[in-house]
């Protein structure tokens, strides 16, 4: 017989249960930043007096959706099978794509996600690399590496509406991990460029203005957030009336798109040009090395725009544009190499690779570029070709 404390429990589960499931059902019919307590409690057929009983506030109660979902998703990591680790997320489809397609959540819960994935990760690859002393004494840059590829996958997966099986995915991820197709970015000489260039202009003073914008708003953002920056801040920093700002911009958001659009092609083109610079370098036994170096390098010459755009979040729809960059990059990269990655789908390699360089970059970044544009490309080419990453992810599917 149930005894009254067993009782008082149970219905304690059973009212955080709902009060949960009627945020998570809330989330996915409208943005999180409008939903109130009163909303959350008619939902789950309950008081607010009953909320406050269980929740200090709806962030409370998200945290704890969000924790209860990773810890569950880290114990599949202790599974003989990578299926495991999809089934879990698809038996939570729900919560994945109310979290995801809220612009005001999905940042805050990549980054959970990012950083459980890369602890779920960091067991194995520091048992990996317990013998090899270089390898090892950077284990937190393969350990992001991990888990953000694995966190690209993902962000395929959701954009696909979870359509393909968690074994196709498990599939996916394993033969990526052994076929490795990234080992031969520099074969990949003749893809076309990923974005579309302005038509150059021809009028030297046209170019130094804009130039003389763009380089406004990257010193005003160093001191304040972007949705503070004015037109005429800018034009004054510039030294150039309103007039003449308008002239070239519609408006502040449009000058930050011309800054982003230009910077990425610039990224792109540097990655092209050390395809070609290669034969002119002592790199043959790295196939990807010298992409990787001038990918580096070129984020190394930008850095003061790469702090302010990844590291604090402050230049707009940069993040997103970048990751579109690269894994429009690489897809067609994959769609052009070699046709024995013909059972490598080329959307999931190319957020796969794509999310795991963002993710290694932030990190980079974040660690104030301790290391070297050369080292950092002689870190990834070691993840790349040497690593046995069979033994990273799980053998069976």
């Amino acid at each position: 017989m149930e005894t009254k404390g067993e009782f008082h429990d149970r219905k304690t589960k059973m009212t955080r249960s709902r009060i949960k499931q009627a945020l998570i059902s809330l989330i996915g019919e409208t943005n999180y930043a409008g939903i109130t307590i009163t909303d959350i409690s008619e939902r789950a057929n309950v008081n607010r007096a009953t909320f406050y009983a269980h929740y200090r506030d709806k962030d409370q109660v998200l945290d704890e959706i969000v924790s209860m979902f990773l810890d569950g998703l880290m114990d599949k990591f202790d599974t003989p099978r990578t299926t495991d680790i999809f089934t879990h997320i698809l038996e939570h489809v729900s919560l994945m794509k109310a979290l995801l397609s809220d612009k005001h959540l999905k940042d805050r819960f990549h980054k959970q996600m990012s950083q459980a994935l890369k602890r779920a990760y960091s067991e194995r690859l520091t048992l990996l690399t317990a013998n090899d002393e270089k390898m090892s004494s950077e284990t937190e840059v393969y350990n992001t590496y991990a888990g953000s590829a694995t966190l690209g996958m993902i962000e395929f997966w959701y954009k696909d509406d979870f359509r393909l099986s968690p074994a196709y995915m498990a599939e996916q991820i394993t033969g990526i991990a052994a076929q490795r197709p990234h080992r031969y970015l520099d074969t990949l000489i003749y893809i076309e460029r990923t974005i579309e260039r302005k038509p150059k202009v021809s009028d030297r003073r046209i170019e130094r203005t804009r130039l003389l914008l763009q380089n406004a708003l990257l010193t005003l953002l160093r001191e304040k957030s972007f949705g503070d920056i004015t037109v005429q801040e800018i034009s004054k920093r510039a030294d150039v009336h309103r007039v003449t700002f308008y002239a070239h911009y519609n408006d502040k958001e449009t000058l930050v798109e011309d800054i982003t659009r230009k910077t990425l092609a610039d990224l792109i083109e540097w990655m092209h040009d050390a395809i070609e610079r290669k034969s002119r370098l002592s790199y043959a036994r790295n196939e990807c090395l010298s992409t990787l170096l001038a990918f580096f390098t070129f984020i190394t010459t930008h850095s003061d725009l790469f702090y302010l755009a990844l590291n604090d979040n402050k230049i707009p729809g940069f993040r997103a544009a970048m990751f579109d960059a690269l894994q429009v990059y690489f897809a067609r990269g994959l769609a052009k190499a070699h046709t024995q990655y013909s059972s490598i789908h080329p959307e999931i390699y190319s957020h796969y690779i794509a999310s795991a360089l963002l993710g290694v970059v932030d990190h980079w970044l974040s660690d104030g570029m301790r290391y070297s544009p050369s080292h950092m490309a002689e870190i990834l080419t070691e993840i790349i070709n040497k690593i046995p990453q069979k033994t990273i992810y799980h053998r069976s599917y």
